[in-house]
């Protein structure tokens, strides 16, 4: 699936282009995110708007995007893990970015690594993530804590709408 920001209206093209303003102003860019055949509409519904979700409040997707060699999402429902009952999460979006083995500076320590982070709603919506540069990709204070929580209340928004549907 491929997303494009402009600052046009929003389509949505499932295995083609995704185009959505994220604030006035911003330049054109395409972003392109692997989602497995076996997810459902809804499932396909969720990971576009936490997407898009994850780049307006994760500053460091779009500048680094150019270094990912991959990006791809999964969609959970039925979600049982720790993050249930830590954050209410009952449905959660797993992303995976491969960052190329000669990223742009700012990343080239991270060279080859792979960052996941989860997005969910729910009792305390928002994004976990577990690596250092990941957590940096997000705007998260960096620690020592293994799983990391930022609160993005949007993130409601893109997993009911998702529901709607």
């Amino acid at each position: 699936m491929k997303f494009t920001t402009a600052m046009t209206t929003m389509l949505l093209m499932i295995g083609g282009a995704v185009a959505f303003a994220l604030w006035p102003g911003e330049k054109s860019r395409e972003y392109t995110l692997s989602i497995g055949p076996e997810t459902s509409a809804k499932g396909r519904a969720v990971v576009e708007g936490a997407f898009k979700v994850l780049v307006r409040n994760c500053e460091g997707i779009g500048r680094y995007w150019p270094s990912f060699a991959a990006a791809e999402a999964v969609y959970y429902e039925g979600n049982r893990d720790y993050r249930a009952e830590r954050y209410g999460w009952s449905e959660l979006a797993r992303f995976r970015f491969q960052i190329k083995e000669e990223p742009q500076m700012g990343l080239t320590a991270a060279s080859g690594h792979t960052l996941h982070l989860v997005a969910g709603a729910g009792r305390l919506p928002g994004v976990t993530a577990t690596k250092t540069w990941t957590k940096e990709l997000c705007g998260m204070a960096v620690s020592t804590d293994d799983d990391q929580w930022r609160s993005i209340p949007a993130m409601a928004d893109a997993f009911a709408g998702a529901a709607a549907r």
